[in-house]
């Protein structure tokens, strides 16, 4: 019976061990790969292109983009909520510029034009 006994207390000793090793390790984990830092969107460049940017989760994206210093690319399909948020965003956020594009991005082709016209215009220096 005291064998058992002390069998448990060595067991306990030792998983209290593995716990305090454990933590740490997930802490790291949890901090270099899901908790990236949101200051290196900027090496992406200064410019971020948020499609259905009008309602829900665009509208939320386009915020936190917003936020962190990005000039904004906004693209939705209604005009008058694309020129709402638009300015919703510029009282908010009088720092970064802010572009609006009223597109339908429902079909694949779409969006790939609306890519390379993107792309040609931003990257490329085609546009004022």
């Amino acid at each position: 019976m005291q064998r058992t006994w002390h069998l448990h207390v060595v067991s306990f000793i030792g998983f209290l061990s593995l716990v305090r090793l454990f933590f740490p390790l997930l802490k790291w984990f949890i901090t270099r790969f899901l908790l990236t830092n949101p200051k290196r969107l900027k090496r992406y460049g200064s410019w971020a292109m948020v499609t259905g940017a009008t309602d829900g989760i665009g509208r939320a994206f386009a915020h936190e983009l917003a936020k962190h210093g990005l000039n904004l690319i906004l693209v939705s399909r209604n005009p008058s909520k694309l020129a709402s948020v638009s300015d919703d965003f510029r009282q908010e956020f009088p720092q970064i510029k802010i572009k609006i594009i009223p597109f339908d991005c429902s079909g694949n082709s779409k969006c790939t034009f609306l890519l390379f016209h993107f792309s040609a215009h931003f990257f490329f220096g085609q546009s004022s």
